[in-house]
């Protein structure tokens, strides 16, 4: 692997999954490219977030409405 990468982050969902030096990170351990583990955490991410939206489709989070916001202030008369 390239002697300039030093580091290494890889976010998901809002959260660092991997990072830190490249010695640390056990996956890259021993490859000579970096390109096949990315293309695996990313096909893992994807199936993942597949299977968040799917659950989130199938469990809806209730909505709070608030009332004050369905009716027109007198500020919003102006642009009638």
């Amino acid at each position: 692997m390239s002697d300039w990468m030093t580091h290494l982050a890889f976010t998901s969902n809002g959260a660092l999954k991997y990072g830190g030096k490249k010695e640390d990170i056990p996956e890259i351990q021993g490859t000579k490219h970096l390109l096949t583990t990315i293309e695996s955490w990313l096909r893992i991410d994807r199936d993942e977030r597949r299977a968040r939206e799917a659950e989130e489709r199938a469990n809806p989070k209730a909505v709070k409405i608030d009332a004050a916001s369905h009716f027109q202030t007198r500020h919003m008369a102006y642009y009638r």
